[in-house]
Formats: C-alpha cells, sequence, structure tokens
C-alpha cells in the first residue's frame, strides 16, 4: 500500500525542511522550482474557495524567508490571471533582505509591475511599523472598520482576501515587529487563506504563540499536513485545510515520516484493512476469538466500558 492509499502524511517542521532538502540536493528539482509550483497550486487552491482570480482582491503579506517567496509567487500568478492585488512584503532587493528565492521573485514581480501598465498590483515594501501604518493609509484610507478593511484599493464590493505568507513553518517565540501589525491586517479582510501555517501559530504544537494570530479560513499546506492543523489553536486557526503536491518524491516522503512528530493520518479503507474478515455464517463465539479487558475499577468503570465496547465493534466473540 501507498502512502496515499495509507492516508494523509504529517509532518514536523524538521521532517518538512528535510523533504525539502533531499528533494533539492538528492533529487535535484531546485529551490525556485519547488517555489513556483507551491504558488501554482495554491493560487488554484484560492480560485477554488474564491473563484476566479479576476474577481478578487487580494492582499498579499510576504515575509522575508521562503513562505514570503511563497507570497510574492502567488501574488504574481493571481495577478496574472486578472486578480487586482495589493502586495506588502518584508523582503528587500539588498544583500540580506531575505532568502535568494525570495529576493528572485520579488524581482519578478517588480519587473512584472513595470512591463506590464495594465497590471493591477502595487507593491510595498516594509521594514517598520510606521511603513505598514503608511502603507494601511493608502490601501485603506478608513482604516480598518468592524474587521473589514472596506475603502481604498481593497474593495468590499469584490471577494477581498488577505493571503498569509509571513512565517510559514519553524515559528518559534513572540512575534516581532512588524509582524503583529501585518497580522490585524490580515485579519481585518473578509478571508484570509494562510500559506502553510498561519503566522503566530507554532507548527509542530498547535500552540497560539500570542492572542493575535492570523485566523485563516483557508490553509494551504505545502506537500503534507503539519501537526498544527489537528492540534490546539492551530486547528481553530487554519480553517479548512488543502494540501499541495509540490513535486517531492514519495520516496523521500516515506523517508522523512521517520522524524519526531510525523505521522500518517489514515483513511478509511486503510483502517479496514487492518479489521478482522468478517465472521463466517456459522460462526460462534468461541470461534472468532477471545477478548481479555482489564481495566477500571467498581468507582471508575468507565474505561472497561469503553474497552470492552470496542472489543465487541471489531468482532471479538467472547
Amino acid at each position: 500500500m501507498t502512502l496515499r492509499e495509507r492516508g494523509v502524511p504529517v509532518f514536523s517542521t524538521e521532517a518538512m525542511r528535510a523533504a525539502d532538502r533531499a528533494t533539492i540536493e538528492e533529487f535535484g528539482i531546485g529551490g525556485f522550482t519547488l517555489m513556483e509550483t507551491a504558488a501554482r497550486a495554491s493560487a488554484d487552491a484560492i480560485e477554488e474557495r474564491h473563484g476566479p482570480a479576476a474577481r478578487l482582491d487580494a492582499l498579499v503579506l510576504a515575509g522575508r524567508g521562503n513562505n514570503g517567496g511563497d507570497g510574492l509567487a502567488i501574488a504574481r500568478h493571481l495577478a496574472h490571471r486578472g486578480a487586482r492585488g495589493v502586495v506588502v512584503t518584508l523582503a528587500s532587493a539588498d544583500e540580506g533582505g531575505g532568502t535568494p528565492d525570495a529576493r528572485h521573485n520579488l524581482a519578478l514581480l517588480r519587473a512584472m509591475i513595470k512591463r506590464d501598465p495594465d497590471l493591477q498590483l502595487e507593491l510595498h515594501e516594509v521594514a517598520t511599523e510606521s511603513d505598514v501604518d503608511a502603507v494601511i493609509g493608502r490601501i485603506a484610507p478608513g482604516r480598518i472598520d468592524a474587521g473589514r478593511i472596506d475603502a481604498g484599493r481593497i474593495d468590499a464590493g469584490r471577494a477581498t482576501i488577505a493571503v498569509d505568507a509571513l512565517l510559514g513553518i519553524g515559528q518559534r517565540g513572540p512575534l516581532r515587529a512588524p509582524i503583529p501589525r501585518l497580522v490585524d491586517l490580515a485579519n481585518g479582510c473578509a478571508d484570509a487563506v494562510a500559506i502553510d501555517v498561519p503566522t503566530g501559530i507554532d507548527s509542530d504544537t498547535g500552540e497560539a504563540l500570542e492572542p493575535g494570530h492570523v485566523r485563516a479560513d483557508l490553509t494551504v499546506s505545502m506537500a503534507a499536513l503539519k501537526p498544527c492543523h489537528l492540534f490546539g489553536a492551530g486547528r481553530g486557526a487554519s480553517g479548512d485545510v488543502v494540501v499541495a503536491d509540490i513535486g517531492i518524491p514519495r520516496y523521500l516522503e516515506e523517508r522523512v515520516l521517520g522524524a519526531d512528530g510525523s505521522a500518517v493520518v489514515p483513511t478509511d479503507a486503510a483502517v479496514a484493512e487492518q479489521l478482522p474478515p468478517p465472521r463466517a455464517t456459522g460462526a460462534h463465539k468461541d470461534s472468532v476469538g477471545l477478548a481479555l479487558v482489564v481495566a477500571g475499577s467498581e468507582a471508575y468503570p468507565g474505561a472497561a466500558v469503553l474497552a470492552t465496547t470496542a472489543a465487541g465493534g471489531i468482532g471479538a466473540g467472547y
């Protein structure tokens, strides 16, 4: 039975990074190619959820790392499909202004805006809270009103979404400025789509790093689920989760499943295969197995009841 037949993989931060690294260094698919594939899959998921890009207003919030690079590429694909967008990024063209792939995608976005005068796309590079406030003043003169951005380039008359590509996996500790201000901006839109992990959520535990985390309606997770999509505050913060195939070979996915915190969420079919076969018509209690349950007490019988009920449910005869 293949991995996908067994169920949906869940990758810890360690496992996801190992899978990316092996795909790049061992298999030969470059990081930029993985990022481009992730961006296309994310744009597809956004359109499937919110309708054609041509009817979307997208506020893309991109960090300096590879998650931010994903966001910049997503902005490019949505704009190419007709979306009207505003991009706010912490990346810059300066050396050290982000990961190489993030800077590459920033350069592509700049070139696209420069060469296509009909493109409905604004790009704002920010570094401080005052920079963010200046952008808010420009794109939403009415500021955030009743939890919605409702003026300026972001138009409530169209489907308005925020794309959260600020931090991704591996978030640890309190959010540093100006990230909290950008989180507020994301939560001010009608809907939010998180890329991999909502900002402010620990990928491995699902813990909210602070109360002000992104509250996504949809999360597009790369290659596999992350533990935070299943546990803690992350479960609610992630909304509906879509797993995007970004091209990591299956044998590498199998290899990294041994990392701490990784697992497979089994399909119903995979669980059914582990159950005993149907009883023969002439079977009786002594012919189909005995279950001995040692559990509970007169004061606390709950465990015994649950265990014996489960034993009977899977076919124990006595």
